[in-house]
């Protein structure tokens, strides 16, 4: 079976969704901030 690296795949997924909630009103800046520096150190 092929590897596949599907990181880039979860970045953009994990943007997508988060920019969908904040257009929605869910979240706010401060939410998303926190949430793409938890991912970025836990990586």
């Amino acid at each position: 079976m092929v590897r596949v690296n599907l990181r880039p795949l979860a970045e953009l997924f994990r943007a997508h969704v988060l920019k969908m909630l904040k257009q929605e009103g869910l979240i706010d800046d401060e939410v998303v901030k926190t949430s793409l520096y938890v991912v970025v150190r836990s990586f």
